[in-house]
């Protein structure tokens, strides 16, 4: 008689990259690429580099769970961000050198993370 229940959680695996049951979905966490913690994937922010066509490559911040290809995950941490684009821990990760667009997004997106919230005034 085979174990059909392979695909549910072993409740005694308690290894950080062990699949968890999150409302009733399966998720792994992911490894942060700066301060190496583990956390689920909504609270990093993910960059993918798509497969290379002609020794071009495409990069991609945070984008679909449709598009495949090698990722690199980051909290959403500031410190986490900036030192992940100081260190280029993204170039690192991902094998490729990162093109200038991906680090003005990157950068856009730690300026929107180190901005106040703009607070509406409504009287």
């Amino acid at each position: 008689m085979s174990n059909t229940n392979h695909l549910h959680c072993n409740p005694h695996d308690t290894r950080e990259t062990s699949s968890h049951r999150h409302a009733g979905l399966r998720y792994k966490k992911r490894l942060c690429i700066t301060c190496r913690a583990y956390h689920p994937p909504a609270l990093l922010i993910r960059v993918t580099r798509t497969n290379r066509v002609n020794k071009q490559s495409t990069w991609h911040v945070n984008p679909p769970s449709t598009i495949h290809g090698r990722s690199a995950y980051c909290c959403k941490n500031t410190d986490c961000l900036k030192q992940a684009l100081r260190q280029r821990r993204f170039s690192k990760a991902l094998k490729s050198a990162m093109p200038d667009g991906i680090v003005k997004d990157l950068d856009r997106l730690l300026q929107s993370y180190l901005s106040p919230p703009e607070t509406s005034d409504t009287v």
